[in-house]
């Protein structure tokens, strides 16, 4: 399957989606002025789960006016969250959601190059042993111990996450509490 055919279902299966999601704000709209316009619909409805407790109870307008400005909050907060629903289905169909053109590009020239940041390449040292090594800090997806790649969720990567060269930092880890001194960044 190629990428375009994987994205042509999901703006296919989104399209469906806010068709569906429009069908069910309708549905919950009709019958929720049924509920309120048939009287008798609603006694009915009443009496199956009061039983004969319900007997005697009287729809009257008044109380039917005080039901229906009960119910409208919670309704209103449940349309209002379909449409919401609906307008992200209908952006990922037009294509506005997890696109090139959404995404914000940033301009390395302008990070910080003296803290340690996310794809930043730190070179430290073991200060109890004297050891140094050199770790890259990627997205866990990216992450290979083997060619020097630690996620950046990792503990080490945590604790280098805004350090400046020159500075330690005591970091836990499952063998127990390193310390290490940043000694170069780059990117």
């Amino acid at each position: 399957m190629t990428p375009f055919d994987h994205s042509d279902r999901l703006r296919r299966f989104s399209k469906a989606m806010a068709m569906l999601t429009t069908l069910g704000m309708l549905l919950i709209a009709i019958a929720m002025i049924l509920v309120f316009l048939i009287p008798d619909w609603t006694r009915n409805l009443l009496l199956a789960r009061l039983g004969q407790a319900g007997h005697d109870l009287s729809l009257s307008p008044g109380r039917l006016i005080a039901g229906a400005a009960i119910t409208a909050v919670p309704v209103g907060v449940l349309l209002f969250g379909l449409w919401q629903v609906r307008a992200l289905f209908l952006n990922f169909a037009n294509g506005h959601v997890f696109t090139l053109a959404s995404a914000r590009l940033l301009d390395e020239s302008k990070l910080d190059a003296s803290k340690v940041l996310a794809l930043s390449k730190v070179k430290i040292k073991n200060t109890k042993n004297g050891a140094t090594m050199t770790y890259q800090l990627v997205s866990e997806s990216e992450a290979d111990l083997k060619s020097g790649k630690i996620s950046v969720t990792s503990p080490i990567a945590k604790g280098l996450l805004g350090k400046k060269v020159g500075e330690t930092t005591e970091i836990t880890v499952p063998a127990g509490k390193m310390e290490f001194e940043i000694l170069e960044i780059s990117r």
